[in-house]
């Protein structure tokens, strides 16, 4: 099963890049994540990476399916050996934002 609430919040994070640059780069004394925590919580502490083998993903709906499988990519492509402000700003990452806010949006709109 996916877990949609926390699936919800981390896509939120990945689509946020006020938050990325609060989070990532440390000012933030409460919250603390990196672009690494933040892939594993949205693909393996939600279920959704074992969902992407298809069965679970396609129970979303397949718009959400095609939009994960995109989100997949963009991922791959981020480089994330990058400095923290070169990686948040990264054309990769602004796909990958543009992604993840499509995401919440059918998301939330099917709760």
């Amino acid at each position: 099963m996916v877990h949609i609430d926390l699936l919800l919040d981390g896509l939120r994070d990945l689509a946020d890049k006020d938050w990325q640059e609060r989070v990532w780069s440390g000012r933030s004394h409460v919250e603390m994540s990196s672009f690494a925590e933040l892939v594993c919580q949205v693909f393996d502490d939600t279920g959704l990476s074992s969902a992407s083998d298809e069965t679970r993903v396609r129970e979303l709906g397949s718009e959400i399916a095609h939009l994960v499988r995109d989100l997949e990519r963009a991922l791959s492509r981020v480089d994330a050996t990058l400095p923290v402000p070169d990686l948040i700003d990264s054309p990769s990452m602004e796909k990958v934002r543009k992604i993840s806010a499509a995401l919440v949006n059918l998301l939330a709109t099917r709760r």
